[in-house]
């Protein structure tokens, strides 16, 4: 979009009043990102956030848009709603994304880096098919539970999970790679 915007410095939101909507347009935040309240929307635009972000309250909408992350994302409190029908997380470097609260998002683009659930709480959802075919694309879930509704085809890389719970609804395909359910509930179709 004509609109997009791109913020060099830290941006931190602590008034109700402080928000930023892009609808379509794309958001890069190369400085850190911290939410205490307020609002940051997106709907059909990419929000980056190059230095990951803190989330303790506030409301982050990443409806119909894509979270492009290139740090560690912490949510502790405050809502964010992506939603399993058309809101895509894309990693640009090997991250952990931690939440006190489940998510769901339609797609994972790992672009070759490691995603890692950092606590019991960051059960995530992906509703599209993943494909892991590097030896850098992996899951980590640890104690969180991952649920895939499409097809895992593991090539290469891999899911880990410990003490947690992995739901493949429509099954997996595994020429290479390693599937490592440690201490874990497996639920297959």
């Amino acid at each position: 979009a004509d609109s997009d915007l791109k913020v060099t410095d830290n941006m931190t939101f602590d008034a109700p009043t402080e928000k930023i909507v892009t609808e379509q347009a794309d958001l890069t935040i190369v400085g850190g990102f911290k939410m205490n309240s307020g609002l940051v929307s997106s709907n059909g635009g990419v929000i980056s956030l190059e230095k990951g972000g803190d989330q303790f309250g506030g409301s982050l909408d990443f409806s119909n848009s894509t979270l492009k992350l290139n740090g560690d994302f912490v949510k502790t409190s405050g809502n964010l709603n992506a939603s399993i029908e058309d809101t895509t997380l894309e990693l640009t470097e090997s991250i952990v994304f931690t939440s006190d609260t489940p998510l769901n998002f339609r797609k994972l683009i790992l672009n070759d880096k490691t995603l890692t659930l950092g606590s019991e709480f960051t059960d995530m959802t992906f509703n599209d098919e993943i494909v892991l075919n590097k030896p850098e694309e992996q899951i980590r879930t640890n104690s969180a539970d991952l649920k895939l509704n499409s097809l895992l085809t593991l090539d290469n890389g891999g899911i880990d999970s410990n003490d947690g719970k992995i739901s493949f609804y429509s099954g997996w395909f595994q020429r290479g790679g390693n599937l490592n359910i440690n201490n874990s509930v497996l639920e297959v179709g």
